[in-house]
């Protein structure tokens, strides 16, 4: 029989009416009242046994409710830190994506730029060969122009002054 069934009050109730018949149909009232006394005085102490071991679970349950609170605030504390951390790392991420894009973005138009000065240069060089060519063919034409010009100039004037 377990300390449970003393809270009951229909046992109480059945303890006393049994303990009260068995007492008027003994003699001996004082020997029962004696024994009664001794049992009530047991049942006394296991309530006391019961209070104490609820005191101590209340205890050890205070205690437990107090280390789950540190533990919640410093789960708080370490899930704070982790937002801010992963903002930072975030942060972070977004000044290397533009720095690694502006960089991209200087090393694109550097190669622009040389490929254009390249192509400049090229376009420079064809520009004064094909003009150089073009001026030798001027200059040549006009000086086979120039050389039969004159020698045409030069048998005229020999003609004119027959020599």
């Amino acid at each position: 029989m377990g300390i449970d069934n003393f809270f009951d009050a229909t046992f109480m109730v059945g303890l006393a009416f049994v303990l009260l018949c068995g007492g008027l149909a003994k003699p001996g009232w004082g020997a029962l009242m004696e024994k009664l006394k001794v049992y009530t005085q047991s049942i006394t102490q296991e309530f006391q046994k019961a209070d104490r071991v609820l005191k101590e679970a209340e205890d050890r349950l205070e205690y437990a409710q107090a280390i789950l609170e540190q533990f919640e605030t410093k789960k708080q504390s370490l899930l704070h830190h982790m937002e801010q951390h992963i903002v930072q790392m975030e942060k972070i991420f977004q000044q290397d994506l533009v720095n690694k894009e502006n960089w991209e973005h200087a090393r694109f138009k550097t190669q622009c730029q040389t490929l254009f000065e390249e192509w400049k240069q090229d376009a420079s060089q064809r520009f004064m060969k094909e003009l150089n060519t073009q001026l030798i063919d001027l200059l040549q034409k006009d000086m086979s122009e120039y050389v039969q010009l004159n020698s045409t100039m030069f048998h005229k004037f020999l003609k004119e002054y027959k020599l």
